[in-house]
């Protein structure tokens, strides 16, 4: 009977636990989401001017170009240039995202839980080993 509530122990308190990490999850996600979307709007609004204004320079930089070498290859410069620029910027904002933790207070209440469950297993494992080997050496000192 001791066993049996044991574990229906283990499993209320897992159970509890597990609740109280997706708890954790949904709001860290609420919270990671509002900012990403408070980000992504103003990146919106700011994107469309600077767009025009990125087209804009480019045109004068070919017009400008034209006066010391034909059409097609100002444009080839300045298209090899963006070219180059946008593979930087690919390049940068790649290396950024690797770098992003993803929800960083669940993430380590989960490794801390799973090494906490993995230990306490290894701990009641031994010890049914070690009451295994003294019943045993009880039987074998009796008979």
């Amino acid at each position: 009977m001791a066993v049996i509530q044991s574990i229906k122990n283990l499993l209320e308190s897992l159970s509890l636990l597990l609740e109280q990490h997706f708890k954790l999850l949904q709001k860290e996600l609420s919270e990671e989401l509002s900012t990403l979307l408070g980000s992504f709007l103003g990146l919106l609004l700011c994107l469309l001017p600077l767009l025009f204004g990125y087209v804009f320079v480019n045109i004068s930089l070919v017009f400008l170009l034209q006066l010391s070498m034909p059409m097609w290859a100002a444009l080839l410069v300045v298209g090899l240039f963006n070219f180059v620029l946008g593979g930087v910027g690919m390049g940068w904002a790649a290396r950024r995202l690797k770098s992003l933790k993803f929800v960083p207070e669940t993430m380590k209440e989960l490794f801390v839980t799973r090494r906490a469950i993995f230990q306490s297993t290894r701990q009641e494992e031994q010890g049914a080993f070690v009451g295994e080997n003294t019943a045993s050496q009880r039987d074998d000192a009796g008979a």
